[in-house]
């Protein structure tokens, strides 16, 4: 294992955010729990792992290793939409089981595309997504906005705002 020249601890001891992808966020207890294949595991070896287990049949169910609690308050609900990019945390990166495991929405690449991005999209803005050409920016250099028509449609850095997909619901 590679160490570290700084501390005796292996490198990716340290991190603590994974990526992931959403495949299912319909969660029957409604809770904003999501289903996520993380990017770090091999998603076939692990279903094969756990004795008897039927993706079909056991999604959602205690044994199910893929199942992410959110991490924002459920009073601040946000799911991730089927293929969206989630960043996934474990209370323990050396041991991902299946409780202690959450997840958080991932980024965007423009408050335009919050309605319809996907995994590989959203990605723009990290190192795994350098060769993503972003979308036009919304405001020139001199914060004006290239089209005076979107003034007000997107909350400033000043603002305190509650998104929807389609909307800004409380600003």
């Amino acid at each position: 294992m590679i160490q570290d020249a700084k501390s005796e601890l292996p490198i990716n001891y340290r991190q603590i955010m994974y990526m992931g992808r959403c495949v299912n966020s319909k969660d029957p207890y409604m809770l904003g729990r999501a289903r996520v294949y993380p990017e770090d595991q091999n998603i076939a070896d692990r279903l094969k792992s756990i004795y008897n287990f039927n993706e079909e049949k056991d999604a959602w169910k205690d044994n199910d290793p893929f199942v992410f609690l959110p991490l924002l308050p459920y009073f601040l609900y946000q799911v991730p939409k089927v293929g969206e990019l989630v960043h996934v945390i474990y209370t323990n990166p050396e041991v991902k089981t299946l409780k202690g495991q959450y997840y958080v929405q991932g980024p965007f690449s423009s408050p335009t595309t919050i309605k319809n991005e996907n995994f590989n999209s959203a990605k723009t803005f990290l190192d795994s997504g350098i060769r993503n050409k972003p979308y036009m920016a919304i405001k020139n250099s001199e914060n004006e906005y290239y089209n005076p028509k979107t003034e007000g449609v997107f909350p400033e850095p000043e603002d305190v705002a509650i998104l929807g997909r389609y909307n800004t619901d409380v600003v």
